[in-house]
């Protein structure tokens, strides 16, 4: 059997929860007889700046897959996913942890009608965080809202001025912060 194996962040110097299962899960199917390549974003720019599909260690059988960002939903566009899947031809599309990748390998393989199996790491898809962890360190319920997602991200975020928006009132904070992602994604 061909497993594609994807997920945001792995190779040399990814090390955390999803890059180990990952690994596991590759060797324990390559042992088995089944040939597994992983399609891998490289959120740190480790192994430079790479074309979706691009080969970044032959051994290893893994290729890339550009990373936008945390907040990602959909990625790299299906139809741009639909040429690797019919080089590689996989029996099965194994998605790990789409956060920074997004769902559009997800949309490509249903498109192409190769089954697809999707393994959630982390609170990607009910938290922008990932972590279901307010900036104060308590559990979030998953349910405060938009304003309350803004304040949390502006809690622990890395600009000093930003960070003092997530310490305002709950009912100023969202103003800024909605101006300044505005002015981000114009």
């Amino acid at each position: 059997m061909r497993i594609l194996l994807a997920t945001m962040q792995y190779g040399e110097g990814y090390t955390q929860g999803t890059e180990r299962y990952v690994a596991t899960l590759a060797d324990a199917m390559r042992r088995r007889g089944h040939q597994v390549a992983v399609l891998a974003g490289d959120p740190m720019n480790r192994c430079g700046s790479r074309r979706l599909g691009e080969c970044v260690d032959e051994e290893r059988g893994i290729y890339a897959y550009p990373t936008r960002g945390w907040m990602t939903v959909m990625g790299a566009p299906p139809r741009k996913l639909f040429g690797f899947l019919r080089r590689w031809r996989p029996d099965v599309v194994h998605l790990n942890t789409p956060a920074h990748v997004g769902v559009g390998l997800a949309i490509a393989a249903r498109a192409l009608r190769i089954p697809l199996v999707v393994t959630l790491h982390d609170f990607w898809w009910t938290c922008p965080k990932g972590t279901l962890l307010r900036g104060d360190g308590a559990v979030c319920d998953g349910t405060p809202g938009w304003p309350g997602c803004a304040r949390c991200i502006a809690a622990d975020h890395p600009r000093a001025w930003l960070r003092r928006f997530g310490r305002l009132p709950a009912v100023l904070s969202p103003l800024p912060l909605l101006m300044f992602f505005a002015r981000a994604a114009g």
